[in-house]
């Protein structure tokens, strides 16, 4: 008696009788094991649960409830017994949007990692986006569906978190290229083996997720075989990652790495077919469009990311020219306005299936061009400070006194370089080695082409300097032994070109797919919606053609001078501004139309979600 005296004791100090209630409202989570996602189950356990916690379970029924009756069971159902009525939540949960935030360190690690400054470069940045965006696709999809706060869904989504991060510790060794020693070829085939068992964990994990959904569904014999071809494609697209795991060798990394995109477009095609003809998987009534509209906003925030570090790059020497801030303005212009062009167009909730699955899917190719354009001005505004400081030197350079020569212009050499140098107070890189370029000068036997050859050694080598302490680098390659500084610079240049074709490029497409996704999206549209569509793809179209001047053939007097001024952003952002500013004005020109003629006829006027009120009925439906 005296031990059991103690404990309830104990439990009387802990909860008093009278703190039951306080109890329940101040702690009313409890996390069960495993939670339908049927519409009624879910709401009936959790208001059977707060009549308990009141003391009232079998003494009182609130007045503004029902008994659920499953469908299929003790009454009718909207749908076919089929079919069940799944509960879909409009918002997305935190734990949700946590899982978001291992997406994008999977992005900043992998792009902090990879410069895209070259052809090979920018196709692995693509092929490892593709991937990314399908681990994240696939859970989403599952998410928005069935997703239920739950014991069982927080250990996946544990496990899951684990997974996204294994593939931040290997997804920057994706793509390696070759090195002279054969390194960078096994360096690429271990990453890929761990990435295949990486993607083939996050398969199993949902294949587990789907058949727990079946479980809950059983009774429903549609709904538990479309369930179990979704469980069954995740097993094998696992066990076709597992697969390519154990296939890929030196030999063949290339081949066997481009085995698992039709793996993911595969089970992608799978998903949209089931939900395109099966009533309950599919999207609409979900936060699908807040998912997507959230993971928008995040890669845009890794733009701002990237501007912010290259702001703090070209800071190093704590003065900033009126080029550089220029940038800098049209960099969160370019940015701002996308955003803009963004969230002023989004509504999905009336559109049809084929289109909504369409709206969705587009979201890659979207996502990759900002991505691909918040690149491209990160990388302007690093060269446009680099620029900045190699103009006056190159110049000092090329127009050397001509009165001096031999070891006075060695020594005039040696001087205009040390003033570049101390331009850069505080840097960390080596200066380069010139005693053997500047001792041509002196030497009186040598040609006047190796003094040729020398001056422009110095002046790249000068020039090579400055790009090294904004960390602009040569891109690897599987060449053997050291370049000269005039090598060094041409595939930097060529770099510089590489990163002015993809920008101009993405920025277009940017425009073109926020056209694309405006039709998409709308369910309603009036003539001046179309005239809006049709400028964001002429304007994209004509960004997309400006990376032409890039071509070899045209890199010539005016167009050469425009490649390497400070007009790459403020040609965008002036576009881009135009474009919001158009947009606007024709908008309030359409209102005040609609407005007029309601007022002068009395029509019908309807409210379109997000456009506010256009006419509906057949007099001005036809006019505008």
């Amino acid at each position: 008696m005296p031990a059991l005296f103690k404990i309830k004791s104990v439990s009387n100090v802990l909860v008093a009788n009278h703190d039951r209630t306080a109890f329940s409202t101040a702690h009313p989570k409890h996390l069960p094991l495993l939670t339908s996602p049927v519409q009624g189950e879910g709401e009936a356990h959790e208001q059977e649960k707060s009549i308990h916690r009141q003391g009232e379970l079998h003494h009182t029924v609130p007045n503004d409830t029902r008994q659920y009756n499953p469908p299929g069971r003790h009454g009718g159902s909207p749908r076919t017994s089929d079919e069940p009525v799944l509960h879909h939540s409009h918002e997305s949960s935190v734990i949700q949007l946590f899982f978001d935030l291992f997406f994008v360190a999977n992005l900043t690690a992998f792009t902090s990692a990879h410069e895209i400054n070259n052809p090979h470069a920018l196709g692995t940045y693509i092929q490892f986006f593709f991937l990314l965006w399908g681990i994240w696709f696939q859970v989403a999809i599952f998410d928005v569906r069935f997703s239920n706060d739950s014991v069982f869904e927080r250990l996946c989504k544990a496990l899951q978190f684990g997974v996204m991060t294994g593939l931040a510790i290997v997804g920057p060794d994706f793509g390696a290229p070759n090195t002279p020693d054969g390194q960078g070829a096994d360096v690429a085939v271990q990453a890929l083996q761990s990435m295949a068992l990486i993607f083939m964990a996050m398969r199993l994990i949902l294949a587990c997720q789907y058949l727990v959904v079946v479980f809950w569904l059983r009774r429903y014999s549609k709904a538990r075989r479309v369930l179990l071809i979704h469980a069954g494609t995740s097993f094998l697209t696992a066990m076709l990652f597992l697969g390519v795991s154990y296939a890929v060798n030196s030999t063949n990394v290339r081949v066997v790495s481009f085995a698992w995109y039709p793996i993911i477009l595969f089970e992608t095609l799978i998903c949209f077919g089931i939900a395109s003809r099966v009533e309950f998987m599919n999207f609409r009534k979900t936060s699908i469009v807040e998912r997507l509209g959230l993971l928008t906003l995040i890669i845009l925030g890794e733009g701002v990311i990237g501007v912010c570090d290259s702001i703090s790059r070209v800071g190093v020497d704590h003065s900033f020219s009126s080029d550089v801030i220029g940038m800098i303005i049209c960099a969160i212009v370019i940015i701002y306005f996308t955003w803009m062009l963004y969230y002023d167009q989004t509504e999905t909730e009336h559109v049809g299936a084929f289109y909504q699955h369409i709206w969705m899917i587009c979201h890659f190719p979207f996502h990759l061009a900002v991505l691909l354009t918040v690149e491209g001005i990160s990388q302007f505004s690093v060269w446009r400070k680099v620029i900045d400081l190699m103009l006056p030197y190159v110049n000092s350079m090329e127009n050397y006194p001509s009165n001096i020569h031999g070891a006075n212009l060695a020594a005039y050499f040696n001087n205009t370089i040390q003033a570049l140098y101390s331009r850069l107070p505080g840097s960390n890189v080596e200066q380069p080695d010139l005693g053997a370029y500047l001792g041509v000068f002196g030497d009186p036997t040598t040609s006047l082409d190796q003094r040729i050859a020398a001056g422009f050694n110095i002046t790249y080598a000068g020039i090579l300097y400055v790009c090294e302490n904004f960390e602009i680098e040569p891109p690897e390659n599987d060449s053997a032994g050291d370049a000269g500084p005039m090598q060094e610079f041409a595939e930097i240049y060529d770099s510089y070109i590489v990163v002015f074709i993809y920008f101009f490029v993405a920025a277009g497409l940017t425009l073109i797919f926020l056209a694309l996704l405006f039709f998409l999206g709308r369910h309603e549209r009036v003539r001046g919606d179309h005239l809006l569509m049709v400028i964001r793809v002429l304007v994209g179209l004509g960004l997309s053609f400006l990376a032409l001047m890039a071509l070899p053939s045209n890199l010539t007097g005016d167009i050469d001078s425009y490649i390497s001024s400070a007009w790459m952003l403020p040609t965008v952002a002036i576009c881009y501004t135009l474009l919001v500013l158009f947009e606007n004005l024709l908008l309030y020109y359409l209102r005040r139309v609609v407005f007029g003629r309601e007022r002068k006829l009395g029509d019908y006027v309807s409210v379109i979600p997000g456009r506010g009120r256009v006419a509906s009925d057949v007099h001005c439906d036809h006019a505008v």
